[in-house]
């Protein structure tokens, strides 16, 4: 059951990925039929033993059909079932990246946070750590927004070389240039946010 349902995945993504090309509608019946395989798995084999795997993609099959309540349920439970599984952390990444498009901040900061303490050794640390400043900045928690941008600014540019004359890092790729963009631009506003030029020159 569980390699039926992965092959229908993946050939729904070839079929999805071929009309998107040819600008058709996109309606992927082998979504359909893999949550209907990977459900009966679930609820059949409750002690499956790549459980984990198999909600893994049952959420990634869900978030394609724009089901996004099961995704983050799915995501929920899988977190807090299967710490040690190797889709814990992207898991988190996931359930934060939908929790903060859909406003839910609370949840956004706890999965980002837990990204952020498996270390930057993990391929999802950066972009945490951007999305986790904006999400506390959305919740007026200023400070704290300032000291994670702080905090990617150097780590951003510890990775560049500088020109020994203008001072200006070097080396940096389009992605990286957009995010210090976007650190800037937080950064801008929580200066204009801070009444009190006592705060401000804090971090003068």
């Amino acid at each position: 059951m569980h390699r039926l349902a992965d092959l229908l995945l993946d050939y729904g993504e070839q079929r999805e990925i071929k009309l998107a090309a040819d600008d058709e509608i996109v309606v992927i019946d082998e979504y359909a039929e893999a949550i209907t395989v990977y459900e009966a798995l679930l609820s059949t084999y409750p002690e499956y033993p790549a459980t984990d795997l198999v909600i893994y993609q049952l959420a990634r099959v869900y978030d394609k059909q724009g089901e996004i309540d099961k995704t983050s349920q799915l995501l929920l439970r899988l977190v807090n079932r299967y710490q040690q599984s190797k889709y814990f952390i992207e898991a988190h990444f996931r359930l934060a990246e939908l929790s903060f498009l859909h406003g839910e901040y609370d949840q956004a900061n706890i999965s980002y946070q837990a990204v952020l303490e498996a270390g930057e050794a993990n391929p999802f640390y950066e972009q945490s750590l951007l999305k986790y400043s904006w999400t506390v900045f959305k919740q007026d928690r200023l400070d704290e927004a300032l000291k994670s941008f702080y905090l990617l600014v150097d780590l951003k540019l510890d990775q560049s070389s500088f020109d020994p004359v203008t001072g200006k890092p070097l080396g940096l790729g389009k992605a990286d240039q957009e995010i210090l963009g976007d650190i800037l631009r937080g950064m801008t506003l929580i200066f204009a946010l801070k009444d009190s030029p006592q705060e401000l020159e804090q971090y003068s």
